[in-house]
This record gives C-alpha cells, sequence and structure tokens, in this order.
C-alpha cells in the first residue's frame, strides 16, 4: 500500500449561503432577523476549525459486478458492488480519502446546549456542516488536480452511509488510512468521530466510463430528493404517469 498522505491547515472557505442551506433554508437567503447570527457562528466556526485529511491512492486490480478488488487484496463492494461496478469502470488506481475539521465545533455546539443556548447550537452546528463540506471539495479538488497531472481523470467521491453504499464500508475504508494520525475514529456502529468528517473513495483512469464533472453536484446522482443537503433540482420520471417531473430541492 502506499503510504498515505497527511494534509493540515488547508483553506476551508464557509459561505454564507451554505450555512443558510444546511439550516434548511429556501432560496438560501435565510431570515434576515437571523442574519447577525449566522455571520458570527461562521466567524466562530473560522477559530474552531481544525481541518486535516488523510489519503492514498491504490492500484485497481479488477472491476467486477461485485464490485472493486484491489491490488492489495482489499474488495469494495456489499450492498454497493453493482454501483461501484459502474462508477469504477475503467479505473486504473483509486483514491481512498477521510477528512475531517477537528472536535473543537461541535464541542462547543454541545457546551451550547447545555447553556441553553439552542438557537446558537443549531446555527453553529450547520455552520460546521457546510465547512464539514467545504473541506472535502477543497480536498477533493486537491486530488483531481494531483490526478490531472499524472494524466489521469477522477471519477466522483463515493461514500459508505449514502444510498448506493452500507454504511459498513467505512471498515474497508478506515483499514487502508492511519486515520488515528487526523484525530479520526470509527464507532462499532461505523459512525465516524469527529461527527463534521467524511469518508469516500474516487476512482482515476485514463478512460473512466463515468467521469467526474466539477460543475456537477453530486446529489443529482442520489435518489434522496428530500435531503437538506441537496443543492440542485433534479428530474425524475413519475410512478403514476411515467412523465418527467421537477423535484425543487430542499435550500
Amino acid at each position: 500500500m502506499e503510504t498515505a498522505r497527511l494534509l493540515s491547515g488547508f483553506p476551508v472557505n464557509i459561505e454564507l449561503t451554505e450555512v443558510w442551506r444546511w439550516l434548511g433554508s429556501h432560496g438560501r437567503k435565510g431570515d434576515p432577523r437571523l442574519a447577525g447570527e449566522v455571520e458570527e457562528a461562521v466567524a466562530l466556526a473560522g477559530e474552531l476549525i481544525e481541518p486535516k485529511a488523510a489519503y492514498s491512492r491504490l492500484r485497481v486490480r479488477a472491476v467486477d459486478p461485485s464490485g472493486v478488488l484491489l491490488e492489495n487484496g482489499e474488495r469494495l463492494n456489499g450492498s454497493a458492488g453493482p454501483y461501484l461496478a459502474e462508477q469504477f469502470r475503467g479505473a486504473e488506481e483509486l483514491v481512498v480519502v477521510v477528512v475531517t475539521i477537528g472536535p473543537r465545533l461541535e464541542g462547543r455546539v454541545q457546551d451550547l446546549f447545555g447553556e441553553k443556548r439552542p438557537l446558537e447550537a443549531v446555527i453553529l452546528d450547520a455552520t460546521g456542516s457546510a465547512a464539514s463540506s467545504a473541506a472535502s471539495r477543497y480536498v477533493n479538488g486537491l486530488l483531481c488536480e494531483e490526478a490531472g497531472n499524472d494524466g489521469l481523470r477522477a471519477g466522483r467521491i463515493v461514500r459508505p452511509g449514502s444510498s448506493h453504499w452500507d454504511i459498513l464500508g467505512q471498515r474497508t475504508l478506515f483499514a487502508m488510512l492511519p486515520t488515528e494520525e487526523i484525530g479520526v475514529s470509527l464507532t462499532t456502529s461505523c459512525l465516524i468521530l469527529p461527527r463534521k468528517s467524511g469518508s469516500g473513495v474516487v476512482p482515476l483512469g485514463r478512460h473512466l466510463a463515468a467521469e467526474h464533472e466539477p460543475s456537477e453536484a453530486s446529489c443529482r446522482h442520489c435518489p434522496n430528493t428530500r435531503c437538506i443537503a441537496r443543492i440542485v433540482d433534479i428530474e425524475q420520471p413519475s410512478t403514476a404517469t411515467g412523465t418527467v417531473v421537477k423535484v425543487q430541492a430542499t435550500q
């Protein structure tokens, strides 16, 4: 296995519109009465987050309908086998990655709840979710750039715990990275700690069947249309009429 690479202290751009989206605001403008609280939460989050990441590039030996076999003998399969096979068709390598913003922000959220300041706690928690997403996007951008420098294209990141991949897939990914070196661990029920962390795998190859379009949101390919994190509208066939129905994304 390639020696894992560790990152820390990289920039995380927390956008106000992202915070409003995590708060469930329609139109991403939010309630002007809470604008000051949101801005304060973003400023506080900037002081509390400690962005870190661990990732490793591994050779892909084979892709078949049951999943993806790696050169180190690990296999990504389970319930996600067919979807992984689709996304990894043509892959020569993959990147396994874990990203976190650290435990301090969620610790402050718990403190605020304990101090009976639930509004501030909820807003800061949403800000943490926006920061976690921003951290992941930054690292994914680095991975795509690194792959491009090697003449490879990057596919869409696939995450355990999504609609396509059972959360038990976390165990395989965490076994391939020294996540303890960035302060991240996995519980027996496969939840990541700190909570504002994420993991995934990115297929790399010269002739990927499913290439990544940087401007395209990954939620366009997720069937959970009511997810608060959704950032785009999608079109779905109506089961009743067979016609195309536009589903409004949660903003």
